[in-house]
């Protein structure tokens, strides 16, 4: 969890419409696959012009400690509700991809 020190001052400066009120304690295999997954969350914010708040990331330690996003927006309708369950399925398996990945290696 060396690297969500980092991560979270990237992530303030970066990307300005998806705001972490939750301490990011995650494990660093997950790192790089979150930070794009911030970056894709702050352009389905920036489309729609609004802001997405992280308002808690869960560890699902029966899940092998993969993180879970609860988040909130100020702005809701179908469009963007689509693109969040798109996104929230591009999550599941890109961190199943990394427990896969540092589970062989």
């Amino acid at each position: 969890m060396e690297l969500t020190h980092h991560l979270e001052r990237f992530a303030e400066e970066k990307y300005k419409k998806v705001l972490i009120h939750s301490d990011l304690l995650i494990q660093d295999r997950y790192i790089f696959t979150f930070n794009s997954l911030l970056s894709e969350l702050n352009c389905i914010a920036v489309r729609h012009c609004t802001n997405i708040e992280i308002i808690n990331i869960e560890i699902d330690i029966d899940n092998a400690h993969m993180p879970r996003l609860i988040l909130i927006s100020n702005k809701t309708n179908h469009f963007i509700n689509s693109e969040l369950e798109t996104f929230f399925d591009l999550c599941e398996l890109e961190f199943t991809a990394d427990f896969i990945r540092s589970y062989f290696n």
